[in-house]
């Protein structure tokens, strides 16, 4: 695959490679996005995890926030354990 950048952009990228000890631009970009993929792939896991939990039944929704947890707009929820009936955030 190719891919074709501004020559500013090969410039700078050229210089970040040499400041992080990377051999060429082409390394230093293809670490990049390796990089990238695994972060996205860990935020992915952080993010559907509780959805996940909540679909399975390993967790319970606290009753009045099912309507909140179904926008998948909320980073932080109050679950209650299947099996110890304790709360926590989540």
């Amino acid at each position: 695959m190719e891919v074709h950048f501004s020559p500013e952009t090969e410039k700078r990228l050229g210089e970040l490679a040499t400041q992080n000890g990377r051999a060429s631009a082409a390394e230093l970009v293809q670490s990049v996005v390796e990089g990238y993929f695994d972060e996205l792939a860990q935020t992915r896991k952080m993010l559907n995890g509780p959805y996940d939990d909540l679909k399975s039944g390993e967790v319970r929704a606290i009753p009045g926030d099912v309507e909140r947890l179904g926008s998948h707009n909320s980073f932080s929820v109050l679950v209650s354990t299947a099996k110890s009936g304790s709360y926590e955030w989540s």
